[in-house]
C-alpha cells in the first residue's frame, strides 16, 4: 500500500515538474522573440530614425484537396493568394488609435471595403504593445467567417449547397520578423492566423465542381507555393509569398 501511494506521489511530482518546465520553456521562447523585436525596434528608431512600423494582421484559410492548396486571384495585386484577408477593428480600438497615434496604411486607398482594416502604421515605440494587444483578441474581429463568405461562399454556385456544417479549425499564428518592404517602403510586421477547413468527401466534390467552373480559383502544389509561381495557359503566374503560411 505504501509503495502504491509512493508511486502515485512520485508520478504527480514528475508531471508537475514537466508542466513547470514546459511553461518555463514557452516563456523563454516568447521572451526571446519579444527581445528580438524590441532590439530591432530600438535599432530602427534610434539608429535609422524610423518613426513608424507597418502592421498587417490577417487570417487565412488552408483548403487542401488531393494534396493541393486552393488559392484565389487577388483583386488589388495580380497574384494567386490564400482565401482570407485582414481583420477589422471595432470602434473601441479608436482609443488606442488616438493614444498611440496610429496612422492608416498608406499603401492602400481607404474605402468602404478597406475601412477599419487592421493594416496600419504604428509608432515604433509601441511595437510590442501592439503585438500584446493583438494577442488579447479584444477590440477587433474574432469570428473568421466574413472573409470566407465574401471571397468564396457568396458565389451563387453555393446558394443551394448545404455547407452549414463546415469544419473550421485553428492551426497556428505566424508572426514574421520585422522586415523592410520594398513595395511599401517601410519596415513591417506581418501576422497571420491560419485556419484549416476540413472538408467532408461530399464537400470536396462540391468545391471541385466550383473550381472547375471558376478560373479565379486555382489548386496549386506545395512546390509551386515555395517557388512562388504557377504556369497557367503557358504563362507563369505569380503566387503571393504569404501563401507559404499555409504550408
Amino acid at each position: 500500500m505504501k509503495t502504491f501511494a509512493l508511486n502515485i506521489f512520485t508520478g504527480l511530482i514528475t508531471n508537475s515538474v514537466w508542466a513547470i518546465l514546459g511553461a518555463f520553456i514557452m516563456f523563454i521562447y516568447t521572451s526571446r522573440n519579444n527581445f528580438k523585436i524590441k532590439l530591432k525596434s530600438l535599432n530602427l528608431r534610434y539608429l535609422h530614425g524610423q518613426k513608424y512600423i507597418r502592421f498587417s494582421i490577417a487570417y487565412l484559410f488552408k483548403i487542401k484537396i488531393n494534396g493541393k492548396y486552393l488559392l484565389i486571384k487577388g483583386e488589388r495585386i495580380n497574384q494567386l493568394q490564400p482565401i482570407g484577408g485582414v481583420y477589422k477593428y471595432y470602434d473601441s480600438f479608436k482609443n488606442f488609435i488616438r493614444e498611440w497615434d496610429i496612422k492608416d496604411d498608406s499603401g492602400f486607398p481607404i474605402d468602404e471595403t478597406s475601412k477599419h482594416d487592421l493594416r496600419v502604421r504604428v509608432p515604433i515605440s509601441y511595437t510590442l504593445k501592439m503585438l500584446q494587444w493583438f494577442q488579447t483578441k479584444k477590440n477587433r474581429e474574432f469570428c473568421v467567417f466574413r472573409e470566407l463568405h465574401e471571397e468564396l461562399l457568396s458565389y451563387d454556385f453555393f446558394k443551394d449547397k448545404n455547407l452549414n456544417n463546415l469544419s473550421i479549425e485553428y492551426i497556428k499564428t505566424n508572426i514574421q520578423p520585422i522586415k523592410y518592404s520594398k513595395h511599401f517602403k517601410i519596415n513591417e510586421i506581418l501576422i497571420a492566423d491560419i485556419f484549416e477547413i476540413n472538408l467532408t468527401q461530399e464537400q470536396e466534390t462540391i468545391f471541385k465542381e466550383f473550381i472547375q467552373s471558376n478560373p479565379s480559383f486555382q489548386m496549386v502544389t506545395e512546390d509551386e507555393i515555395e517557388r512562388g509561381a504557377i504556369t497557367l495557359n503557358n504563362k507563369s503566374y505569380p503566387i503571393g509569398n504569404h501563401s507559404k503560411n499555409l504550408i
